[in-house]
């Protein structure tokens, strides 16, 4: 669990992460380490951190770094770690009941699995509030492909709490290439996917995770640069071209047109310091190739902001529209 001066988030996890040791048998509770990474905080995080790890004895280490180094302190935790599996656990996030006995369960009758993705909800004051999951259409325990699981998982290849996975696939790769994207994570994440052969998503929410709690990195350096430099990354693994191509768009949709239109209506005092004209030529940049794309770019570029509202929605159906017709396009001719 990495952090930085949130102890009052920290002690949320740290009660419901004890909760859900209670609820193991004792095999299961000693098969279980535990790595508190902190990012030299200034507040009362080593004393939540010391309380959790006197609790857990040798199966408990807290480490803290003397400078904080960003986003790259989640690398501490996979060094650190040593077991089977590894779950990277914000320090925002709440396991829910019996998650981690599911988890168990799961992992213990299927021994091939290399990677289990999570469900999860969001909440704003208690994470025992029914929210929607975040993946509505997963059913029960689905063992998926490769590229299944990343077309599933799409732009939450970068929730830092999402996947279980085997730690002996990456325990040998040095991320260092990827320090300072804020996504050093994720890069570990592609990679299981990559060189994994068995995979399942877990439709019960195992976390709740909190809504509008954003770090203080550049948002749209990470998610639009970041995230396709990932995706780039992906394919060169092993990736399939064609999930690449559905991902780099579906992310276009989904997270880049509202981020752009955000940024373009709240200038620079948004909640999330938006750069609008940094953002603009990200954009450009990343997806001038793709016809439909740049449209609407363009259009989002130079209507006034009112006009500009319900083109989330047409660039959704835009989008739409080229993929139905890419699928009816012949293939060929015929003589």
């Amino acid at each position: 669990m990495p952090t930085y001066n949130r102890c009052t988030f920290l002690r949320d996890a740290l009660a419901a992460l004890d909760a859900e040791w209670q609820r193991l048998s004792p095999a299961r509770r000693d098969r279980l380490e535990f790595v508190i990474c902190d990012n030299a905080s200034t507040d009362d995080t080593p004393l939540v951190a010391d309380q959790f790890v006197s609790r857990h004895g040798a199966q408990a280490q807290y480490r803290r770094r003397t400078t904080n180094i960003g986003g790259d302190n989640v690398y501490l935790c996979t060094e650190t770690a040593t077991g089977d599996f590894v779950l990277i656990l914000a320090d925002d996030d709440v396991l829910l009941p019996w998650a981690l006995t599911r988890l168990f369960d799961l992992l213990d009758q299927d021994t091939q699995l290399d990677a289990v993705a999570l469900n999860s909800r969001p909440f704003k004051i208690s994470p025992h509030e029914n929210g929607r999951p975040t993946f509505k259409s997963w059913s029960g325990v689905q063992l998926r492909s490769r590229d299944e699981m990343f077309s599933q998982l799409s732009s939450m290849l970068t929730f830092l709490s999402i996947l279980v996975y085997r730690r002996t696939l990456v325990a040998e790769t040095d991320y260092t290439f990827a320090s300072g994207t804020n996504l050093i994570q994720a890069y570990a994440v592609a990679d299981v996917l990559n060189r994994g052969s068995r995979f399942a998503t877990l439709a019960e929410p195992a976390l709740a995770y909190r809504m509008a709690n954003q770090g203080s990195y550049d948002y749209a350096k990470v998610f639009i640069d970041g995230y396709l430099d990932l995706l780039a990354y992906a394919r060169r693994g092993g990736m399939s071209t064609t999930t690449y191509e559905r991902m780099k768009r579906h992310h276009l949709r989904t997270h880049v047109l509202h981020m752009m239109l955000y940024f373009k209506q709240y200038g620079g005092a948004g909640a999330l310091r938006p750069d609008w004209r940094g953002t603009r030529q990200r954009v450009w940049r990343r997806y001038r190739d793709d016809p439909v794309g740049a449209s609407i770019i363009t259009a989002a570029t130079i209507l006034p902001a009112p006009v500009t509202i319900p083109l989330a929605y047409l660039g959704r159906a835009a989008i739409r529209a080229a993929r139905w017709t890419s699928r009816q396009r012949p293939r060929g001719r015929s003589s």
